[in-house]
């Protein structure tokens, strides 16, 4: 698996989330967090929208009210042409004729477009439940590490670990909603 051109500010926020260095650790030869496993835990959490209305914005110039910023539906999205902006047609939209600012989820249209609606494709992902995997992943890790205590120096993994699922409770606290579809047992096939 490749790294995708738009996963750039996605990754590097989340290895931030997690304080996921290159080379945190390694099992046998391979070597903890390249940014194509950081993209994979993205990918478990992620979710593919197509056709979500932007939300125009009210600004005035000169008086005079103008549409040129649009609100995107959801935030920590892939960049590049992973994200595709379309006209009320269906028509996609240049991408010349906006700007997207992928931290504050703004599209900035450079000419006032009235109004209009505009829907967006793409790809969002859960970056704080994808940081408390990481975080836990990292905790299975140190867990297993004997503690030790050498020449005045002591090496408690033990805490370590618990530090990590302290952590990784943290973000799933701010991680969203899991939908979980619920059926009743006393229905008896609605009769």
């Amino acid at each position: 698996m490749t790294v995708r051109t738009g996963m750039a500010n996605v990754i590097a926020n989340l290895r931030l989330d997690a304080q996921a260095s290159t080379a945190d650790f390694s099992i046998g030869y391979t070597a903890y967090w390249s940014d194509n496993q950081l993209q994979g835990i993205l990918d478990e959490h992620r979710l593919d929208f197509s056709h979500e209305a932007l939300t125009p914005e009210t600004d005035y110039s000169g008086g005079t009210i103008i549409y040129k910023r649009y609100y995107l539906p959801y935030r920590n999205l892939e960049g590049g042409t992973a994200l595709t902006i379309e006209n009320s047609a269906g028509v996609a939209v240049g991408t010349a004729l906006y700007t997207v600012d992928y931290n504050a989820n703004v599209v900035t249209f450079a000419n006032d477009t009235g109004g209009s609606a505009y829907y967006a494709s793409g790809r969002s992902f859960d970056r704080n439940r994808a940081a408390a995997d990481v975080w836990r992943r990292k905790a299975a890790y140190y867990g297993t590490r004997p503690d030790f205590s050498t020449d005045n120096h002591s090496v408690k993994f033990g805490a370590v670990a618990q530090m990590c699922l302290n952590m990784a409770a943290s973000f799933d606290a701010q991680s969203g909603p899991v939908i979980v579809t619920a059926y009743r047992s006393d229905n008896y096939g609605g009769r």
